[in-house]
């Protein structure tokens, strides 16, 4: 369905059903309204976005056959409170993309008011962040890359640099400069497409010693192909995360090291980083974030402060 909604013939025929929609005082299905809103910004979006845009969707077409002037915010509310086993966050972004939608509704004149601004979103819950010990990370990477080198090698760089896991998939070898012991952050790969970082920037990371050996053993095995995750027989993607999810479930419950979510590799580099003394500043840089605030929101229980009592006797007026 969605390959379908994005092309130009299909596009063509819902401009015409617009235009003939205003002149004749018609009324659009909210279904159409959809496609429409899809094939016009196919050139302004990333493709991952058009596509959780779809997902959105799906989830809420029982609207799909009202017509755009009909429902009413108490409508649209109601259906987002029936949405079942969702989270907060999956909750928002499905307001988000209903507001989007209708706010499009409304610059197409449509409708005079949109009735998704009112809608009421959860109130996000403040996740704990988990993190690893440097013990048991250890533990960890060495089991891994007994059991697959490829795999292993990927969650021992993960731990070593906090890259999220759609930067690690975007690796090239032609990033890793092992001389000045830098990568070059300039991309993602998202639901199998490249793209642009998530901030949007371009930045270098420092790596350390463990990091540059483990990628000098990653060079043996894949050297010959692009990206640096990739040998003859398998390639890191969005699509075979749950075989290594597996594994790394299953090496947690080997080691006896409690459940925790691959995505703590990221959270125990920024922990270990700033429980050793490092700058937040520095440590924000690393991880990609768009401002050290948010370096500070996640982390900054972990920031080191034993040596602040020092800074007292800097003021002395």
């Amino acid at each position: 369905m969605f390959n379908n909604i994005v092309n130009y013939a299909y596009l063509n025929s819902l401009i015409i059903f617009y235009f003939f929609a205003k002149c004749k005082s018609f009324l659009m299905l909210i279904n159409n309204l959809f496609h429409l809103f899809v094939a016009s910004h196919k050139n302004s979006l990333a493709f991952s976005t058009l596509q959780t845009y779809a997902s959105c969707y799906r989830k809420l077409n029982v609207i799909g056959n009202m017509h755009v002037n009909e429902i009413n915010t108490m409508q649209l509310q109601t259906i987002l409170n029936e949405q079942k086993n969702l989270s907060t966050k999956t909750i928002n972004n499905l307001i988000s993309f209903t507001q989007s939608l209708f706010k499009f509704a409304v610059n197409m004149q449509l409708i005079k008011e949109s009735p998704a601004a009112g809608l009421v979103r959860c109130k996000p819950n403040k996740k704990q962040i988990e993190c690893l010990t440097a013990e048991n990370s250890i533990k960890l990477i060495n089991y891994l890359i007994k059991q697959e080198k490829l795999i292993g090698y990927f969650y021992a760089i993960a731990f070593n640099t906090g890259l999220r896991t759609s930067e690690l998939y975007a690796l090239r070898w032609q990033d890793i400069n092992v001389a000045q012991k830098k990568i070059t952050i300039e991309a993602a790969i998202v639901r199998g497409m490249r793209k642009c970082t998530k901030t949007n920037h371009i930045r270098y990371i420092d790596v350390n010693d463990a990091c540059i050996k483990y990628l000098l053993s990653l060079y043996a095995i894949s050297s010959k192909h692009t990206y640096i995750f990739s040998n003859d027989n398998y390639s890191f993607n969005c699509n075979n995360a749950k075989r290594r999810n597996a594994m790394w479930y299953k090496a947690l419950k080997i080691l006896n090291i409690p459940k925790i979510k691959p995505s703590a590799t990221r959270h125990t580099y920024a922990s270990i980083a700033l429980s050793e003394g490092a700058r937040p500043a520095w440590v924000a840089q690393q991880l990609g974030h768009a401002s050290i605030n948010t370096t500070y929101k996640f982390y900054a229980k972990w920031i080191n402060c034993s040596e602040n009592s020092k800074f007292a006797n800097l003021i002395n007026l």
